[in-house]
């Protein structure tokens, strides 16, 4: 653990900004699974 940075934790450091994840940022690579509720992708 001595490798490690420790960061205080607080609104300020971790809401920056307005960018939002959506489903374009990530490569889909296939459908595990679908169910009444949507699909499990990966």
């Amino acid at each position: 653990m001595d490798d490690c940075e420790k960061i205080e934790i607080s609104e300020d450091n971790v809401n920056q900004g307005t960018e939002s994840i959506r489903p374009e940022c990530f490569e889909l690579l296939r459908v595990l699974g679908k169910g009444g509720y949507g699909k499990v992708l990966w």
